[in-house]
């Protein structure tokens, strides 16, 4: 029998059918998950299936109930509140302010305030709601001074140039409906990029077998719950790098420099490809970059770039003190703040020099390493995966659904290592370790995360005791070890393979 069975999965015709109903169940349950668990009039599947799963069962099941409300309150009349997050949220509230003929004025908190206002109405909420979600999404942006003056700034993080991205989801007044809209369009980013990777490593990691491997990759499932746009970017990447394999640099060019929606991972992309040598494609991703910026300026004007400048300048403050940020951070910068930054201390007081260098000194570190090994052992069949790798970790400031992005190289990075080894088994060490390590990636994303295992670890001999608020006290620096978004995991393991390529190209590396 045992041997019947692996005599038919030898077949290639079942092994592809097997894989693309793989690739359609995990949609299906991503898709699921993601609609059906916001809403209570169609959660019927799940009521009748719950009571058959075993208690122990580590991954997540839709409840029937909003994922993003307090389990204190009572359910809210639209069964969801995760449109009013700052995620998906702040997107709309730009996008909308363009579709209503503010687009000069995107980063004015009066005028954001009548439009959040009049788009999350009090009759969507829960009644035992204790604050307003207008109120939740207006404080939720980054303001450079204290109260509301006409002349202040607030607003999101994001460009102007966004805005005009997701204006067909702001035509009318319901943030709630293109939430849902954005988190179909987000699998079919997901779908479309799958394809991109399997044209890339010709057909070597078949469609549906990218697909599955994007779907569970770290920050995907964030990037659907919070209509986060990774998703998106990856798909930018995957797709000019399809043209630059086919020898079309400047079709890969202007895809490329539609990131200019995303600036840190532009500059952190560009420089790889500086570094690459592709001057043709860095050109015209710059020129692309600069055409779309400009278009903008007839609408929005000057004033909103210059208003979103400042705004960045604030949020780059704010990631190096704020205690929410600076956990949910992916970067190298945050991995050392996380226990050296003093948080029992007011927010001005926070910022440390020993969490300034240790970061700096990270990320240099990474640089340096990455730009040598890439001229010593440029022979390498793994230089290019791992430059990109290396961009992915030295882009500055990310939080956690970004994690998505680092599919791209990782991707490349595995069918690169299986083309080495089939040179001979004296050229590589194997895929195997690229294999543990996705294992290890998919594990904490997948299920030890809903599980949220908390730990707290603390050196006493080191560490001071704090007195805070209630009588109690806590140990300082002390570092948390959670295995949901709290705890950088990605970074860390993607840190961990980039030391294994560099290991790889000193030991299997030619020079050029």
């Amino acid at each position: 029998m045992i041997r019947s069975l692996k005599a038919i999965f030898r077949s290639t015709t079942v092994r592809l059918i097997s894989a693309w109903l793989l690739a359609i169940t995990f949609i299906l349950i991503r898709q699921i998950n993601c609609r059906l668990s916001f809403d209570d009039d169609k959660s019927w599947f799940w009521d009748r299936v719950r009571p058959y799963v075993p208690e122990v069962w580590p991954f997540p099941l839709p409840t029937g109930k909003p994922k993003f409300t307090d389990p204190e309150q009572t359910p809210r009349r639209d069964n969801n509140d995760a449109h009013k997050q700052i995620d998906f949220g702040g997107q709309w509230v730009l996008a909308r302010m363009l579709t209503t003929g503010h687009g000069n004025s995107l980063y004015n908190p009066l005028i954001q305030r009548e439009i959040i206002s009049a788009a999350y109405p009090i009759s969507n909420e829960s009644p035992t709601q204790k604050t307003r979600d207008s109120d939740d999404l207006y404080d939720s942006f980054v303001a450079l001074q204290a109260g509301d003056p006409p002349h202040e700034i607030r607003g999101p993080l994001y460009p102007p140039l966004l805005a005009f991205f997701l204006a067909p989801y702001a035509i009318d007044n319901d943030p709630q409906r293109a939430y849902f809209v954005h988190q179909y369009f987000l699998m079919g980013c997901t779908i479309f990029g799958a394809l991109g990777i399997s044209l890339i490593t010709r057909r070597r990691i078949w469609w549906p077998v990218a697909i599955c491997l994007i779907l569970v990759f770290p920050g995907s499932r964030a990037c659907f719950e919070l209509g986060q746009n990774a998703l998106v970017t990856l798909l930018i990447l995957i797709w000019g790098w399809v043209f630059l394999t086919r020898d079309k640099p400047v079709i890969a060019g202007i895809i490329w420099g539609l990131l200019a929606y995303k600036p840190v991972w532009a500059m952190s992309y560009f420089f790889a490809l500086i570094l690459l040598r592709h001057y043709r494609m860095a050109l015209v991703m710059v020129i692309t970059g600069i055409v779309l910026g400009l278009a903008t300026l007839p609408v929005v004007g000057v004033q909103s770039w210059l208003d979103w400048l400042k705004i960045g300048g604030r949020a780059s403050e704010m990631y190096g003190i704020d205690a929410a940020w600076i956990p949910l951070s992916r970067d190298l910068f945050g991995l050392p703040r996380r226990f050296l930054t003093p948080f029992h201390l007011p927010q001005e007081e926070r910022w440390t020099l020993a969490g300034f260098l240790a970061g700096w000194g990270l990320w240099v570190f990474v640089f340096q390493v990455s730009l040598q090994l890439y001229y010593w052992r440029s022979a390498s069949a793994l230089r290019v995966p791992f430059i990109l790798l290396a961009s992915w970790m030295l882009t500055y400031h990310f939080v956690y659904y970004d994690a998505a992005i680092a599919a791209f190289p990782f991707l490349l990075l595995i069918d690169a290592q299986r083309m080495v080894g089939k040179s001979g088994p004296t050229m590589t060490s194997g895929v195997r370790p690229l294999y543990f390590y996705f294992g290890l990636l998919f594990a904490f994303e997948n299920v030890l995360y809903p599980l949220r295992i908390r730990s707290t670890v603390v050196a006493e001999r080191f560490a001071e005791l704090i007195p805070i608020p209630g009588g109690s006290a806590e140990y300082y620096p002390r570092l948390i070890i959670t295995t949901d978004e709290w705890t950088a995991w990605p970074t860390i393991f993607l840190l961990a393979v980039w030391l294994w390529c560099a290991r790889e190209m000193i030991r299997f590396g030619k020079p050029q």
